[in-house]
């Protein structure tokens, strides 16, 4: 392998707006919101957009949905550390990820020079599972796919990755983690 690419949520952090919308969406309605995300993530809406509509379905001042928003995420520190200390400069590292650049720079902006290439859905106006958005990635990276490992938490997303030639696997858990990436090492 010459370069490693991680999705961002559900590997290096806890989703951010699912775990929103479960709390204040009622469940016969968190299918419907669940697709804004793919919005959100493209850059359509912007998460001050969101955190409106939030607010207003649920009855509840805006500053509590953004405090809400800034309090869900849980950083994956042992992953991170891994990264920086295994990783980073015997591969190339980046992220290929579905997420609004607002919302990665505010979780992870101290950790963001880890990570190049930076591919952010809202950037690219893609999104995974898309074939274009996997077909970018290998443009940026200038190697071939099947030199590429993709790392995220969803099967739909190492499916598509797959289908274009790269290397994946989904990410769990952290032990997990280091028994799938061992044999590309």
């Amino acid at each position: 392998m010459k370069v490693i690419l991680f999705d961002f949520f559900g590997v290096f952090s806890t989703p951010v707006y699912k775990k929103v919308i479960d709390t204040y969406i009622p469940e016969s309605e968190r299918e419907t919101w669940m697709k804004k995300l793919d919005v959100l993530d493209t850059g359509e809406l912007s998460e001050e957009d969101l955190r409106k509509q939030l607010a207003e379905r649920a009855g509840v001042e805006e500053g509590e949905i953004r405090a809400a928003v800034d309090g869900a995420p849980v950083r994956n520190t042992e992953l991170f550390n891994y990264v920086e200390e295994n990783l980073k400069g015997k591969y190339v590292v980046g992220l290929l990820t579905n997420i609004p650049r607002s919302l990665f720079e505010r979780i992870a902006a101290d950790k963001a020079s880890l990570f190049d290439p930076l591919l952010i859905s809202s950037d690219l106006k893609l999104i995974k599972p898309s074939r274009e958005i996997f077909e970018e990635a290998i443009r940026r990276c200038g190697v071939l796919p099947e030199e590429i490992l993709f790392i995220d938490d969803g099967e739909k997303n190492i499916a598509a990755a797959k289908a274009v030639g790269l290397n994946g696997f989904v990410y769990t858990d952290f032990p997990s983690f280091l028994e799938n990436i061992a044999p590309y090492l």
